[in-house]
């Protein structure tokens, strides 16, 4: 392989060149070796899944599946030494399901492989890491589906198949059904657990005193930080995709959940610098920190980057509770939109029940807006979107939410941007006076 070629990744819509990070490090801040492992650790992921299908899956093997899958998701792992971890990990489970397991799938193959093919096993697999991150949330909080894990061990003994497009096209067009189911089973997790969404006003000035700010879209690990901190003075703010937690009755009883840090996650490195808080990542936002504040930084479940803290399956904060107090002395007032890399935003974050766009013949229906004292604001925001973005640069982006999916606009600057959540979820509106970005 040359210098110029040390790495293949196009996962991201972030990716160089719009065509794939080929050089030493990708857009992102995964570096060469890291993208390397990954393509290991999913090429074990397919070679546990041939495994599968010779053997009896347990309720361990799908797990490990999920967490191998959301690792090599974008913004989630950076840390060489967990995804080898987790690679031996994927090997030990596959070993432990039969004495002669499946060999590992080698990515080049994929890669190198006719672009027509490489693009549909592409399709799958990028859909797959996706629903892992829904599927895993879900299983955090009791609920799993017996599709969706046959659908891991399906789509991942695809890639791993010399098939042409005949055989990989019903695959893909199954991806995306399975998706749908996926992300209902995550609605249906979060709105039993912390109830249906209601409309909230979010705040954006970061009050004086002691913080945490919590990114990524975990909401269980932000309910458990919640508890933690409660009584304690510490306040907790949300920031990116974990916006949507305001309105879950269940988490905005909490007082000190006060309001949404910053903007988008690619914003992080500009506006957590100098922010005397401490910052937590749960899943798939994280870039690489810069030294000002990577002291302040601490990650969980699958996330990981080398010298950061990590809380490990014992939820026990206390490392961020207490980076929080000793920052809380660099804060002499409070902190406004205005005073780090975002412009001042008015937010208001409006709830609207949808019907389910999954119907019967597996094809989408119109959402159906309910509640009219906030159907026509909201019908009104997305023409305002469309029309929008229409004539701006930017062009409507699909993002991962808790919600769980958010159709955004990203608009220029003194545009109102709208964002509306998906299958069996609901519409989410937010007025800006700038350009929210919130996005991938």
């Amino acid at each position: 392989m040359t210098k110029e070629k040390q790495m293949f990744c196009f996962q991201c819509e972030q990716t160089a060149m719009g065509t794939g990070c080929t050089g030493c490090a990708g857009v992102c801040g995964k570096s060469a070796v890291e993208a390397g492992l990954q393509d290991v650790l999913t090429g074990a992921l397919v070679g546990l899944a041939r495994t599968c299908q010779t053997a009896a899956p347990t309720a361990k093997t799908y797990r490990t599946i999920l967490e191998g899958m959301f690792t090599t998701i974008t913004n989630v792992n950076f840390n060489t030494t967990t995804t080898q971890a987790m690679i031996d990990k994927v090997h030990a489970e596959a070993a432990a399901l039969s004495s002669t397991p499946a060999a590992d799938y080698d990515m080049n193959q994929m890669w190198n492989a006719d672009e027509d093919i490489r693009s549909l096993k592409s399709l799958i697999l990028f859909g797959m890491r996706g629903m892992a991150a829904y599927a895993y949330h879900a299983l955090m909080l009791g609920k799993s589906s017996e599709e969706v894990d046959a659908f891991f061990v399906k789509g991942l003994s695809a890639i791993g198949e010399d098939w042409g497009m005949d055989e990989l096209l019903p695959i893909v067009m199954e991806t995306g059904k399975v998706n749908l189911t996926c992300m209902a089973l995550l609605d249906e997790a979060n709105t039993s657990t912390y109830g249906t969404p209601v409309p909230t006003t979010v705040p954006l000035t970061v009050e004086k005193g002691p913080f945490i700010v919590v990114t990524g879209h975990d909401l269980k690990d932000l309910e458990l930080l919640l508890k933690q901190t409660e009584g304690k003075g510490i306040n907790i703010y949300t920031h990116g995709e974990m916006l949507p937690a305001h309105a879950y009755p269940e988490l905005k009883k909490y007082k000190h959940l006060k309001g949404n840090f910053g903007t988008a996650w690619q914003n992080q490195q500009k506006e957590f610098d100098g922010v005397p808080g401490a910052f937590l990542f749960t899943t798939n936002c994280l870039m690489p920190p810069r030294k000002s504040y990577i002291d302040r930084v601490f990650t969980t479940e699958v996330v990981s980057f080398d010298g950061v803290t990590h809380i490990g399956e014992d939820k026990d904060f206390t490392p961020v509770i207490e980076k929080a107090w000793n920052s809380a002395a660099m804060q002499k007032t409070s902190i406004s939109p205005a005073s780090t890399a975002a412009a001042p935003l008015r937010l208001a974050l409006v709830m609207a029940r949808s019907s389910p766009l999954l119907t019967k013949s597996s094809t989408l229906s119109k959402p159906a807006l309910s509640n009219t004292s906030s159907s026509s604001a909201v019908a009104t925001a997305l023409v305002r979107a469309v029309t929008t973005t229409r004539n701006s640069l930017n062009r409507p982006r699909l993002i991962r939410s808790s919600s769980p999916w958010l159709a955004v606009n990203t608009a220029s600057t003194t545009s109102t941007s709208a964002l509306s959540a998906a299958c069996r979820a609901s519409w989410i509106w937010a007025s800006a006076t700038t350009h929210t970005a919130l996005s991938r």
